[in-house]
């Protein structure tokens, strides 16, 4: 049985199968739908990295041209790319895509803020004492002696991502508090 929860490897084959995995519905899994859509969307392609530094004027331009594909595939009437510092539309839910990048999803009347909160609180907790671990290991006094200089960057560049994305998931709940 194919695993609904894990996206292809962006080929054309399976491009509508995953998008349509992914984004059955608004609500969804908002986690699964971030990563099915992502996945499907920049196939891993070159301007990856536009949707993760979606800040500056030629990637945003970018990120804004694919605002119809992204209706399309989640169903929705309007893909609105929020400027920077904008305040979140309210009744809206924030899906992390990266520690850099997010999506809000307008979910009022549609989700249950409570079960939502409940989901990313249990979210929160995983990734902290995933954190907590990796810092643990990483403050080990042989560490920086017999662990290899690319696997302390790759670590360093977790920790990073990770606390980017604790940040993303705190102000997730307090938007959805705003929506109850």
């Amino acid at each position: 049985m194919q695993d609904l929860g894990k996206a292809h490897d962006g080929t054309t084959k399976f491009a509508i199968q995953d998008a349509r995995i992914g984004a059955h519905s608004r609500r969804g899994d908002m986690d699964l739908l971030g990563y099915n859509l992502l996945q499907w969307l920049y196939c891993r392609l070159s301007w990856e990295e536009n949707l993760k530094k979606a800040n500056s004027p030629s990637n945003r331009q970018t990120v804004h041209s694919l605002a119809v594909v992204i209706a399309a595939l989640t169903s929705s009437s309007e893909v609105e790319l929020l400027a920077e510092g904008a305040a979140v539309p309210v009744g809206c839910a924030v899906t992390t895509i990266s520690d850099t990048c997010q999506a809000y999803l307008m979910l009022k009347g549609v989700v249950d803020p409570a079960k939502e909160m409940e989901r990313l609180s249990q979210k929160q907790e995983k990734l902290e004492t995933q954190l907590s671990k990796l810092k643990t290991a990483m403050s080990a006094a042989d560490y920086t002696t017999k662990v290899p200089a690319e696997v302390q960057a790759t670590n360093l560049d977790k920790v990073r991502q990770s606390e980017g994305e604790l940040a993303r998931i705190a102000e997730t709940i307090r938007t959805l508090k705003l929506m109850d």
